[in-house]
């Protein structure tokens, strides 16, 4: 399936809004995820959730198995999500493709660069989000010891044209620079889907800069949502006084989620759960045109509900701030 993730067009718009729209009816809801969160152990959560779809995926592996491990929930809800995705992507046009390329290739970029420094500094591949095209390919990370051995899945799954690398003589920043440059939002795009891929592009930029402070200035990125003299305001300050600078307009949101996030963890992971939450906070209106907008929301709803039940999962297994991760899914989860 992966290996051809992206095929022929073969089906109608109408078809294409029907597939997309069925997936909010079948994802874990709210009241499921908190029934889970309320588990006492992994197997009575496996149970709570085997009505819907995920669910049932990893029931299925688990009565295979005979037992679940945290480790296998995550193994199988990522192989759940990136068969869902595929079949998405199986069934739609060209323009749609391009669309979940451009923004699916945003998480890879802060993958590839990551990945890129650790390399270079006698380190390894580290994939810090489960998002991206390499993440739909199920690309292994830890298998990944050189810069060759990363570019060469880079090239394979034709994610970026190769020649934009210099290898371990390019700046990891510079490395950003030039991959967001190559993944660029046209200037004719509906308003609605350029606001959301142009959050995706800007996360980038924000997650560099928690990593590399002030360095990511140097080659001046292209922001959509916020300005350069914020983005230096974030690089300065972190992720603590983040709620602080980005406390407007679509990122009141932003703020909000984060803060409620804090009291489960001031580490950088929680950084991607805001980001994704956001997204789903504000993408309410992406229903209209059919063939692109319920597409994209679509995306950004598995990729949530993955990320929601991984970490319910996390909290259940080690009985770790659950009224903390259960305040964060009724506020901000459907």
């Amino acid at each position: 399936m992966f290996n051809k993730l992206f095929t022929k067009y073969r089906r109608g718009k109408y078809y294409i809004y029907t597939k997309a729209s069925s997936i909010f009816s079948y994802i874990l809801s709210k009241d499921e995820l908190l029934r889970a969160l309320s588990s006492n152990n992994l197997d009575e959560l496996i149970n709570t959730i085997s009505k819907k779809p995920l669910g049932s995926y990893i029931y299925e592996k688990y009565t295979i198995k005979g037992s679940i491990s945290l480790k296998d929930i995550i193994l199988y809800a990522n192989e759940y999500t990136r068969a869902s995705i595929a079949s998405l992507i199986n069934i739609v046009n060209d323009k749609v493709k391009k669309l979940i390329t451009l923004y699916e290739r945003s998480y890879d970029i802060i993958n590839i660069v990551i990945s890129h420094f650790n390399i270079a500094n006698k380190g390894r591949a580290s994939f810090i989000v489960d998002q991206g095209l390499l993440f739909l390919y199920n690309v292994d990370s830890s298998a990944i010891k050189t810069l060759d051995q990363l570019y060469n899945e880079v090239s394979t799954h034709n994610i970026f044209p190769q020649a934009v690398y210099i290898k371990t003589k390019i700046d990891p920043l510079e490395l950003a620079y030039r991959l967001t440059s190559l993944n660029k939002i046209p200037y004719r795009m509906d308003s609605r889907i350029k606001r959301t891929i142009g959050l995706a592009n800007d996360y980038i930029w924000l997650r560099l800069s928690l990593v590399f402070g002030e360095q990511v200035l140097k080659y001046t990125p292209e922001l959509y949502t916020f300005t350069l003299e914020e983005l230096k305001r974030i690089a300065s300050t972190g992720l603590k006084e983040l709620p602080n600078i980005l406390n407007f307009g679509y990122y009141s949101i932003f703020n909000n989620v984060l803060k409620d996030l804090f009291p489960l963890s001031n580490k950088l992971d929680i950084i991607h759960i805001a980001h994704l939450l956001h997204l789903v906070n504000t993408s309410s209106d992406l229903l209209y045109p059919l063939d692109k907008a319920p597409v994209l929301r679509a995306l950004i709803y598995l990729h949530t509900e993955n990320t929601l039940l991984k970490q319910v999962a996390v909290s259940v297994a080690t009985s770790l701030y659950i009224d903390r991760l259960r305040n964060i899914i009724e506020k901000w989860w459907i």
